[in-house]
């Protein structure tokens, strides 16, 4: 289980880091390690992980394709110990093999190049290694591994992040009006067509959670007046709440 608490730790690290709310919800989470007991233990708490997380799928593997360590030189490192040679040095970091260049440093913990007709070792102090991740990844590192985010956003996830957006929105405005979770409400939410279409699709859930006998979406103003209400705002789209106890 701490193997797991590592990895979710790790995944809201990237999740704050790239500015995605744990309330919105994300297409995948991978998790790579070399360590079979780590692949084992998140195959076995996967739903655990999929509710901390907010992910549909979570897959767990000893790889992930299409990730590449790339070199490049660490220049102050190589200044002092190379002096006028580094820049020939660099300029031939950057048409040699990537591949072999970490290869021979994983190896023999140098890579050995002639410059001039003097052999030069270049090791890894004077080198620094990137990791390039394919799109529509991003990574983030844990004790035993990495984790990767999936940010592709499909129409349908995008809909329920604004499902659940509008849904707490609600709560708040429920809860500064003083209302208790039995009472019921005649609910109104007056927004554009773009989002109005993303929640028709979520309506019998939104009316449900909030707890609602009476809901409404529409572009339109509402026809009554309503006791309480809010304007909001949830990624550049604004709508208005208008609720009441009935």
């Amino acid at each position: 289980m701490q193997t797991v608490s590592e990895i979710i730790q790790s995944a809201l690290a990237l999740r704050e880091k790239l500015q995605l709310g744990v309330r919105w919800p994300l297409k995948e989470l991978v998790i790579v390690s070399a360590d079979g007991r780590v692949i084992s233990a998140a195959q076995k708490l996967k739903e655990v992980i999929k509710k901390q997380l907010n992910v549909k799928e979570v897959n767990a593997k000893d790889s992930m394709p299409g990730v590449k360590l790339r070199v490049k030189a660490n220049y102050l490192q190589m200044g002092p110990d190379f002096g006028d040679k580094t820049p020939k040095i660099i300029a031939r970091l950057a048409v040699d093999s990537q591949e072999t260049i970490l290869r021979h440093i994983n190896e023999k913990e140098k890579y050995s190049i002639n410059i001039d007709g003097e052999a030069i070792d270049v090791l890894k102090k004077h080198l620094m290694f990137a990791r390039e991740v394919p799109l529509p990844y991003e990574e983030g590192a844990f004790k035993c591994g990495f984790v990767y985010i999936n940010r592709e956003m499909t129409d349908e996830l995008e809909a329920e992040g604004f499902a659940r957006e509008v849904m707490r929105r609600v709560q708040s405005l429920r809860k500064k009006a003083g209302l208790q979770k039995s009472d019921s409400i005649s609910l109104f939410i007056k927004t554009g067509q773009e989002l109005k279409e993303m929640l028709d699709s979520w309506s019998a859930i939104i009316k449900e959670k909030v707890g609602a006998s009476q809901f409404r979406i529409s572009e339109l103003e509402p026809s009554k007046k309503h006791e309480f209400s809010s304007s909001e705002t949830v990624k550049g789209k604004e709508f208005e709440i208008y609720l009441e106890k009935v």
